[in-house]
């Protein structure tokens, strides 16, 4: 196994691991807040298999290899700028929803949800493999990739929300913001 696949490894334990915790996190009895952490869950589920299998890699290989086949290659900056525009436009909408719905969730929930927001941006961009992004991506910091410590990052914070989350109907306490 080389390092990068090492690496990698690395990255999909910490995306399970995650999911784990999140998981207990969701045995809340607040209704709301059990639903995000359960889909927090699924998605770090999908994404460290996603991460796993490389799927990023392939569609990406195979968008490219679509685009030389169909003569469009040449032009492709325009399809990648609107590729990069929709994650953007969609994190805009998605926030301002999960804004109204977490209205009054924990504080470990928003900060969570945040993170988990500004993580799917960054992978969609990824996705768009928009040279300039790639190549900050692919820098390495300490023998790993920019993009790997921007997950690793985006896991432990994850995983810190969901540790420090208490059910506020248990503890006798609210965590949640002052409304």
């Amino acid at each position: 196994m080389g390092e990068a696949a090492g690496v990698r490894a690395i990255v999909v334990v910490a995306y399970l691991v995650t999911a784990v915790l999140v998981a207990r996190a969701s045995q809340t009895t607040v209704a709301r807040e059990r639903r995000f952490w359960l889909a927090t869950t699924a998605i770090l589920v999908l994404l460290g298999c996603a991460k796993q299998l490389r799927i990023e890699a392939s569609l990406t290989n195979s968008l490219r290899n679509l685009a030389q086949s169909g003569g469009w290659y040449e032009s492709h900056r325009e399809v990648q700028t609107t590729f990069a525009a929709l994650p953007l436009l969609a994190s805009a909408a998605l926030a301002l929803v999960l804004a109204r719905w977490l209205r009054g969730c924990a504080v470990p929930v928003k900060a969570a949800a945040t993170i988990l927001g500004l993580l799917l941006v960054f992978l969609m961009l990824r996705l768009a493999s928009i040279h300039a992004v790639d190549m900050w991506t692919i820098a390495e910091v300490g023998s790993i990739r920019r993009g790997w410590w921007l997950e690793l990052l985006a896991m432990t914070l994850i995983a810190s929300f969901a540790t420090i989350y208490r059910d506020p109907t248990r503890s006798g306490r609210s965590a949640s913001a002052p409304s």
